[in-house]
This record gives structure tokens, sequence and C-alpha cells, in this order.
């Protein structure tokens, strides 16, 4: 059935879909079937193109990107943290061989350890790699844990950075 009128199509299109919502949901099943099958096949193809896409709209995606973060802010933050929880983490596992602790009075508690270069240099450090806290620990991670890190407490740390040793000895 052909329509002239516009409106009346759509009103004769929405009576339709009323009267038959289960030849719909049939449709739906097969096409999102097919849909997947495609995009296994075409994976490649797939990436190449949207990476294509993207490049040709970038203020218009970066815009989204923004727009979304805005919506999403809380969300983004508390993800964030929780990644920097996760590498922190990994950092202190890796250099304690196990359980976090300070390597010179035995502190356990996470909020109180940070990463100690042995033989000083953690500011130059810092300046090569853009920063302290997860620079450092994305850096580490990034770089396999290289040797000549431990982990100390704020306490120790500051305390060898300020007078060379750990008033505990160790």
């Amino acid at each position: 059935m052909t329509y002239n009128n516009i409106e009346k199509r759509r009103i004769a299109l929405r009576d339709w879909l009323k009267r038959n919502p289960h030849k719909i949901k049939e449709y739906n099943k097969k096409y999102k079937e097919k849909k997947r099958e495609w995009r296994e096949k075409n994976k490649e193809k797939l990436k190449i193109r949207i990476e294509k896409w993207r490049q040709k709209n970038l203020k218009h995606v970066l815009s989204l990107q923004k727009i979304y973060y805005q919506k999403n802010k809380i969300k983004h933050n508390f993800l964030g943290k929780q990644r920097l929880i996760k590498r922190k983490l990994l950092c202190f596992q890796k250099y304690t061989k196990g359980s976090p602790e300070c390597n010179c009075c035995g502190e356990k508690e996470v909020k109180f350890l940070s990463i100690d270069h042995l033989n000083g240099g953690g500011r130059m450090q810092r300046l090569r790699i853009g920063g302290g806290g997860d620079h450092m620990y994305r850096w580490l991670i990034k770089n396999n844990f290289p040797s000549g890190f431990q982990v100390l407490c704020h306490n120790c740390n500051q305390a060898k950075g300020s007078y060379g040793v750990c008033p505990h000895g160790n």
C-alpha cells in the first residue's frame, strides 16, 4: 500500500507495529545475529573504517568525549582512582615480594606507603617521566619493575631524603 501523505504512512506503520510485535522481535533477532556474524568476519575492516572516520571527524569526536566526561565526571574520577589503587598495589607487591609493607619499619597501611629510589635521584626521575605518583607506577609497570627501588612508608622515605638515613636504622 503506497501513501502520498507522509502522516498517513506514519499512522499506518505505527498501527502495523502495534498489531505485529512478534514479527518485529523475529526480525530483530535475525538481524542482530547476521550483524554479529558480519562484525566477527570483518573485524579488521571495521577497525580501519572506524579509525578513518575518527580521524576525519576528530573535532566532533573530541566534543562528544568532552560532553560524556562532563556528564559522567563522578564515575570517571571514581574509576580513575580505582585504576590508580590497582597499579599502586601491583608495584608495592612486586617490590615487597608479596604483602605490601615498609622495608624499614614494617608499616602495612597502604595509604602510608610509597616507592623509594634506593640510590636517590627521585626528583630527576620524576622530571624525566613527567611526575610522581601514578606516572611513577605506570613507568615501573611499563619497564617491567626495574631494580633500584623499594617500598618505604612516607615517614621513612622523608627521613631518608632529609637526613640520609631513617631513624629506625634499617
